[in-house]
């Protein structure tokens, strides 16, 4: 087995047994062709696309832009790949590809989507391609096929119906937080890990299903918060488990939809529920915060 070279030349990455001079010139010129089409402005993505481009031969990449909240300032890279529907590869045989590592000590996250759903998705005005399919979100684009493009008055309903809804269907999630708090002074604490991992539930569910179209039955916050985290990733932090103490305080959350009604014994530190009742109200702050940027009104330019 011969053994695949990869070099660096000139910020470019060049894949293959480049042993003779006429196959280096053709990689130079194959990558030098993707260059061309990506935007400016996305330089420090460059090496990134040409890999990418070079191995999937996608038909568009788009950059999913997620605003910064107050918490949470970090820079997303997050790219959709959009693979031509006539691609043979099953996703489960790229999956490899997308473990990229950091740019600029900045995580790359990728998803990949079959081009002839996406076209579909667009077409029927699912709200998350719409949101972020836009010409101005490409960073890569083949230029083989033409793509629904939403109009700026749809763009600019579709976020006006998102922000009411949201802020309609937050409130019951808001409220079992503030139940929680009033049980809090009454020493109810058995009970007030229930309401808050309700609380939890339903402000991840309604970001899923304002931002996504997605409403995911489940109770179980570690199965939303892997959900929430293409639709919201600043969301994602507030209760990971970088931290002994906040990976208690989930499995707390999650022992609790059933033991905090079900288990006698079941008791929390009064400190530790106090500690959890903060991180939710986090949550729900950050959660309007992200709504409300990514429902300002579009403009032309």
């Amino acid at each position: 087995m011969e053994t695949v070279t990869t070099q660096f030349i000139t910020n470019n990455i060049f894949l293959g047994n480049c042993k003779q001079e006429e196959e280096i010139q053709n990689w130079k010129e194959n990558l030098a062709a993707i260059v061309r089409q990506i935007p400016n402005g996305e330089n420090e993505l460059k090496p990134v696309i040409q890999f990418l481009v070079a191995v999937l031969q996608p038909s568009r990449i788009y950059r999913i832009n997620h605003p910064s909240i107050e918490i949470d300032s970090k820079k997303y890279i997050d790219l959709m790949i959009v693979l031509p529907t006539s691609s043979q590869k099953s996703f489960i045989e790229l999956e490899p590809v997308l473990e990229i590592p950091y740019v600029n000590n900045e995580l790359v996250s990728c998803s990949l989507h079959n081009e002839g759903n996406l076209k579909e998705n667009l077409s029927r005005g699912h709200i998350f391609y719409s949101l972020h399919c836009m010409n101005e979100n490409i960073v890569y684009d083949n230029s083989k096929t033409e793509y629904p493009v939403p109009t700026l008055l749809t763009i600019n309903e579709m976020k006006q119906q998102i922000k009411e809804g949201f802020q309609q269907d937050i409130q019951k999630a808001i409220n079992f937080r503030e139940a929680a708090e009033l049980l809090m002074e009454n020493k109810s604490s058995q009970i007030v890990a229930f309401f808050l991992h309700q609380s939890i539930e339903l402000t991840y569910r309604n970001v899923l299903k304002h931002l996504e179209g997605y409403d995911k039955k489940t109770h179980s916050l570690q199965a939303l918060r892997k959900y929430i985290r293409r639709s919201a990733p600043q969301l994602y932090t507030i209760f990971n488990d970088d931290t002994q103490e906040k990976k208690q305080m989930n499995e707390i959350l999650e022992d609790a939809y059933i033991s905090a009604r079900y288990n006698s014994d079941f008791n929390i530190e009064d400190t530790i529920i106090s500690n959890i009742l903060n991180q939710v109200t986090l949550l729900q702050d950050c959660s309007v915060s992200l709504i409300e940027k990514q429902t300002i009104q579009s403009v032309n330019t």
